[in-house]
Order: C-alpha cells, then sequence, then structure tokens
C-alpha cells in the first residue's frame, strides 16, 4: 500500500445483516482485499464489479462443488474449496442447480467464510443445523454468522430461531 493514501474497500451489505460482501483478489499465495488500482488493471469499473466478479466465481465453482448428507438428518455441508463456501449464498444459480437436494424455503448458515450449511425447515433439522452452526462459529476462523438465512422467491432473507432439542 501506498503510505498516506486511503483505500476504498469495495463492500456491500447481505441481506440487510450485519454480514456483507467484501471483494478480494485470490492469488497462488493469499486472498487479498481488492484495491482500486487491481480494478484499473483488469479494466473494470466499480458499477460492473459485482457482476464481473459473480461471473467470474460463477466459473470458478463449476464442477467443484460436493455436498455431504449430515447422518440422517436433511442437513448437508457444501463442500468448494475450503475458502469460499460462504461465497455460493451469492450466486442464484448455484441455488437452481441441480446439486440441490430440496426445494426452497429451506434454510442456509453461513457461520464461516469456509462452512455453508443447508437444511430443510422442519424443527428438527433446523435446530440441529442451527447447533452446528452456532459450533463452527465459536470454533473456527473466519467467523461471519451462526444466524439462519431462509430462501424464498429467489431471495434470502434473515431469519430468527431457537435451538429446539437438537441431536448433539
Amino acid at each position: 500500500q501506498t503510505q498516506g493514501i486511503e483505500q476504498k474497500v469495495f463492500f456491500e451489505p447481505f441481506v440487510g445483516h450485519e454480514l456483507g460482501v467484501t471483494y478480494v483478489k485470490d492469488t497462488p499465495h493469499s486472498i487479498a482485499t481488492l484495491q482500486e488500482s487491481d480494478l484499473v488493471e483488469a479494466n473494470v469499473s466499480e458499477t460492473e464489479l459485482s457482476k464481473v466478479a459473480l461471473a467470474n466465481f460463477h466459473d470458478y465453482w463449476q464442477g467443484k462443488v460436493q455436498l455431504h448428507q449430515i447422518q440422517e438428518f436433511n442437513i448437508y455441508h457444501v463442500e468448494l474449496d475450503n475458502n469460499y463456501e460462504s461465497s455460493l449464498m451469492l450466486d442464484d444459480s448455484f441455488w437452481q442447480s441441480d446439486l440441490m437436494p430440496f426445494q426452497p424455503p429451506f434454510l442456509a448458515f453461513i457461520p464461516s467464510r469456509s462452512t455453508l450449511l443447508i437444511s430443510a425447515i422442519d424443527a428438527q433439522d433446523a435446530s440441529t443445523a442451527k447447533f452446528l452452526a452456532e459450533r463452527v462459529f465459536e470454533d473456527n476462523g473466519y467467523k461471519l454468522s451462526p444466524a439462519p438465512f431462509m430462501r424464498v422467491d429467489n431471495q434470502w432473507t434473515a431469519v430468527q430461531m431457537q435451538l429446539t432439542d437438537a441431536k448433539k
């Protein structure tokens, strides 16, 4: 960074929650916050950033995502690359793909950058998924939120829920 020059952080709110989308560049050795100079170098305007970033990410995850069912529950752990799992929340085509084990409405949890859980909305599955999300949130780096998000009409909304008797 150039000393004395403030760098702009490219950030957008996500679902009216305390969470947001921060744009980064991924290099072979690290992930770094996107700088204005990166946009200039890539010949991308700030107004195009979201569209270009989503298109790049969409191409990136194709053929790499795996869903793993958690025990006998209607809960799935989404595996991508141990970095960008939570970013899948942003790509509608992922949620409309053949990978989805159920139709909306359903819940998603992003307790950390590298964790995405999807769950049916019945009480036992939802409560168990919330319990798992809270554990990941407490124990993991790159914390995001243990809160559930519900997918309805191709949109995310934050929801409030209390734990019931989840199988632990």
